[in-house]
């Protein structure tokens, strides 16, 4: 069939039995239908060809009259293998320190599939994985490959939130009786207490941002510790913050 069946010359062959010997595997019907053959990546043919009037319509997969499955199949299943596509994904995207996430990758057209990041596939094609528990930003990806090549997935990334807490007061020096400030701020957080020289001051919860700040004036008649101490969703201390008021010398009149 390497020439178009137009451009032939010449007697029909004695055992056509007077067909011309042509398929066309894709084409318009005189009906102005198309009609075509597709091979998918398994090999096999799905559709119709044409066979001239002396043959009709062929199908190239079905149901026989008897039950049976028929169909066509190419030979060889590399030369119908298309690259292969890879994907990989998140969830959670983002965790507190100390947290973990799942790793879920598919692919298709791959024979294995490896990993860069930190985790492991396993070779396997499809799958998943629990990564953590996490300190820090992390960006993963696989690499999949098959007989019609490779390809990488798109980079998941699991962002770690980092906890930020601080404390200050003002004035930081007072005289005894005096009084001073105190503020602090911290993000990331679930919770969060203040001690005052090793006793609970304050105990603080975070809003739905999970912010915790305020202030409250504290009486200053010694040296004085203010430590902040927060906790995240894992449980896990996430951040510390000090501050001292000291006193003030003070002088008599002569």
């Amino acid at each position: 069939m390497g020439a178009h069946k137009n451009a032939c010359s010449g007697a029909l062959d004695a055992n056509s039995g007077g067909w011309d010997g042509w398929i066309a595997l894709a084409g318009t019907a005189s009906d102005s239908s198309t009609y075509g053959v597709t091979q998918n990546a398994n090999c096999t043919w799905t559709g119709y060809a044409w066979g001239s009037d002396a043959i009709g319509a062929i199908s190239m997969s079905g149901t026989a009259t008897d039950g049976s499955a028929y169909g066509v199949t190419a030979s060889d299943g590399s030369a119908c293998a298309g690259v292969p596509t890879a994907t990989l994904s998140a969830s959670p995207d983002t965790v507190d320190n100390g947290q973990s996430s799942m790793l879920t990758w598919s692919s298709t057209g791959a024979t294995s599939c490896t990993a860069a990041g930190g985790f492991s596939t396993g070779g396997a094609t499809s799958g998943s994985v629990s990564v953590g528990p996490l300190s820090s930003t992390q960006n993963y990806q696989i690499s999949c490959t098959g007989t019609g090549g490779s390809a990488n997935s798109n980079v998941a990334t699991v962002t770690v939130l980092t906890p930020t807490v601080a404390i200050s007061a003002t004035p930081d020096r007072v005289v005894s009786g005096g009084t001073t400030t105190v503020s602090w701020n911290a993000t990331n957080v679930n919770s969060c207490g203040i001690t005052r020289n090793g006793t609970m001051w304050r105990t603080l919860t975070a809003d739905g941002s999970r912010i915790v700040t305020g202030s409250a004036p504290d009486t200053i008649n010694s040296q004085t510790t203010y430590i902040i101490t927060c906790l995240n969703n894992s449980g896990s201390v996430s951040a510390t913050a000090t501050q001292v008021v000291n006193i003030q010398a003070s002088f008599g009149e002569f």
